[in-house]
């Protein structure tokens, strides 16, 4: 019982095994006050250590405080309170076995400090009890709002997809437009038929648990509500299909939304500098959302962007009124969640649109807020130019495969020549671009130096270029950089915010 006291020394809640070396600890000192008969009267102070049902309610406590600090969708500071209640929990204990010490003692030299001994005994054990009584509050708070957060696990009787002719309209394999139904109201939307937004994430029986407790943080977070994503009304389990679905609340308009990919892909008039810059204001809302309530999207690009047409089927009207939001939230991620495997993104029409140290199969660096940021430079890339550096085409054998653009190839075959690079006729130069992510890098940063100021201006063309070398800029400060900041979410949404204020600046003066 003991050694239980000295081990609790070093344990936090999060820690394994530490309720029951918590429980010894205090069934410990709560005994040695049960010996002394002038001690004993302190004692009921501590009896949730030793009366058998209190005990079994403090380790029930125990338990929801350890799920509580372990859970991802705790946030950080309501963590750090709890582990504060209970580390002084435990310094009291070590005080309380002190001063016990001293009242068990049979040493003459310490007759004189048993009484003082007996006085903080009185005292230490009563503010145990407090604390005891606090941390149990505080932790029947959390347990209750994590109870309450549930409510985002739409249940059948709450929702249902309705049957039409009409539906599903795809925007991507993930992502769909369908009739719903809500049979009561669902944070501000009535119960009626209507279309919803929604995108599909597949999961098996081995990773439902994984994908279901990160999915739960961050629909929690997308439930504030903010520029740039649409409502969220919850998410659902779909057992037949195995996949979880999170489902929006798309405005009602006649015409469908599609991603900017297919957009710029199939209209080949550019719509006006207005629109464009309107585009890009509205992203850069919708990432500065995301980062500000602590997310990183992870996967920022134009067939993860949607536009929905204003009320006459209209993407080429200059105001507010046309519709851009982000999605693909299959792999996003509260920015303080850092134990993930470094996986990188497998097909390289994706992996454009990254930053170089993610590139690769296994990514060089765990995902921060400046790889979002780069990404969203990349997209005001191919959006002030309206024209993607990935082209959708149809092969001999007449399946559709993606190809770079010939701006890319042209931009990587100039910078092959000034380095005196020879070609290698065993591979494709996409297959060379592609295998090196610095020089991806270089190419964007190029076509913004040389078309973006064209196209669009110095300005526009300058906000871009600092999107897509932030990361690097905060790299060459080290140990100073911007991301090794206090809080980095701060830095992050600063950023973000500048990059968004320039960017209405352009839109307004035109």
């Amino acid at each position: 019982m003991a050694a239980a006291l000295v081990g609790l020394i070093g344990l936090g809640l999060a820690a394994p095994g530490v309720i029951n070396v918590f429980l010894q600890a205090g069934n410990y000192v709560a005994g040695r006050l049960e010996e002394n008969k002038k001690a004993k009267e302190f004692a009921t102070n501590l009896r949730t250590f030793y009366i058998a049902d209190e005990v079994d309610v403090l380790r029930l406590h125990m338990k929801s405080a350890h799920a509580i600090v372990t859970d991802p969708r705790t946030e950080p500071f309501e963590k750090t309170r709890l582990n504060n209640h209970f580390e002084e929990i435990k310094s009291l204990l070590q005080s309380i076995n002190e001063f016990t010490n001293v009242v068990l003692s049979t040493e003459w030299d310490l007759r004189f400090k048993r009484r003082s001994a007996l006085a903080e005994l009185r005292k230490s054990t009563a503010r145990c009890k407090d604390c005891i009584e606090n941390f149990r509050d505080r932790v029947r708070a959390l347990r209750d709002i994590h109870y309450s957060e549930s409510d985002l696990l739409l249940r059948p009787l709450d929702f249902n997809w309705v049957l039409s002719e009409a539906d599903p309209i795809t925007l991507s394999a993930s992502a769909l437009v369908r009739l719903g139904r809500t049979t009561r109201e669902i944070r501000g939307t009535p119960p009626m038929s209507r279309r919803f937004f929604y995108e599909t994430i597949p999961y098996t029986k081995s990773t439902k648990l994984a994908i279901q407790q990160n999915l739960e943080v961050v629909v929690q977070k997308l439930a504030m509500g903010g520029s740039g994503v649409l409502p969220l009304l919850g998410f659902r389990d779909d057992d037949a299909e195995e996949q979880f679905q999170i489902i929006f609340v798309l405005p009602q308009r006649e015409a469908y939304p599609s991603t900017l990919s297919s957009l710029i892909r199939e209209i080949e008039v550019v719509p006006s500098l207005n629109v464009r810059v309107n585009i890009c204001v509205q992203l850069a809302e919708a990432a500065l959302y995301l980062h500000s309530v602590g997310l990183v999207h992870k996967g920022i690009r134009p067939d993860n962007i949607a536009v929905l047409p204003n009320e006459n089927g209209d993407i080429f009207d200059a105001d507010d009124k046309v519709v851009v939001f982000l999605f693909g939230f299959d792999v996003s991620r509260p920015i303080d969640q850092y134990n993930t495997a470094h996986a990188g993104e497998l097909l390289w029409q994706r992996r454009i649109y990254q930053h170089p140290q993610r590139q690769k199969r296994v990514a060089d660096a765990d995902y921060n807020m400046g790889h979002d940021i780069y990404s969203l430079g990349a997209c005001a890339l191919e959006i002030l130019r309206w024209s993607s550096f990935v082209r959708l085409q149809i092969n001999r054998y007449g399946e559709e495969e993606y190809t770079l653009s010939p701006e890319f190839l042209t931009i990587y075959r100039k910078f092959k020549e000034g380095a005196g690079e020879s070609r290698d006729r065993e591979s494709s130069d996409m297959a060379i671009v592609m295998s090196d992510p610095k020089r991806v890098q270089r190419i964007l940063t190029t076509c913004c130096k040389n078309e973006v100021s064209r196209l669009a201006g110095r300005k526009l063309a300058n906000i871009v270029s600092d999107c897509l070398k932030m990361v690097d800029v905060e790299a060459e400060l080290g140990a100073e950089g911007l991301f090794k900041a206090e809080d980095p979410t701060n830095v992050g949404t600063q950023f973000v915010d500048r990059v968004l204020v320039q960017f209405r600046e352009v839109a307004n003066a035109i």
